[in-house]
């Protein structure tokens, strides 16, 4: 069987960890695939990098808030110096630009498995009471905010306490 490159990314593995490595082992642990993997990180501090074991390369990444063109470039370099033939992006920050990305890394020879753009919408936390009550899932009083005077009118409606969400990751619970 022919060996398949297989990029991942999400390698960051600290107490907020990243889901990158648990794909890498999950993969490694099908005994039918023959894969060499290479980590993507977005930054030299993150221990997927050197975990040696499950990730045979691995690369850093222009953050996801980049350019386009910058982004897939270093995809299309990694793919001339390592070797490419798959992409899993595991965080919710990066699937914008491969989702955009898509036919331009296929042209290339990379293959991904992404949502659409609108089940990608789906999952934002703005959708999130129309898409629960569609499918008849309960959810607490939720509000999206995008100011400081925005937030004090929602908590005096949700009441205490609450959780705060940001729009990637972190989540704090409030009493005040």
């Amino acid at each position: 069987m022919e060996e398949l490159s297989v990029a991942v990314s999400g390698i960051n593995a600290v107490d907020n960890p990243g889901p990158g490595i648990a794909v890498i082992r999950s993969l490694k642990e099908d005994g039918r695939l023959n894969l060499r993997t290479i980590g993507l990180a977005y930054d030299a501090m993150e221990p997927g990098i050197y975990l040696d074991w499950l990730v045979e390369r691995s690369f850093i990444m222009p953050y996801p808030s980049s350019e386009e063109a910058d982004y897939l470039g270093r995809l299309f370099y990694i793919q001339e110096v390592a070797g490419l033939d798959v992409v899993i992006p595991t965080l919710d920050a990066e699937l914008p630009l491969y989702i955009k990305g898509k036919e331009k890394l296929l042209s290339r020879g990379i293959k991904t498995f992404l949502p659409t753009w609108e089940q990608f919408e789906l999952r934002s936390k703005e959708h999130l009471p129309e898409v629960a009550e569609r499918i008849g899932l309960a959810i607490p009083p939720t509000e999206a905010v995008t100011s400081p005077s925005e937030l004090y009118r929602a908590l005096d409606r949700v009441g205490f306490p609450a959780m705060i969400k940001g729009l990637f990751y972190k989540a704090y619970r409030v009493h005040t």
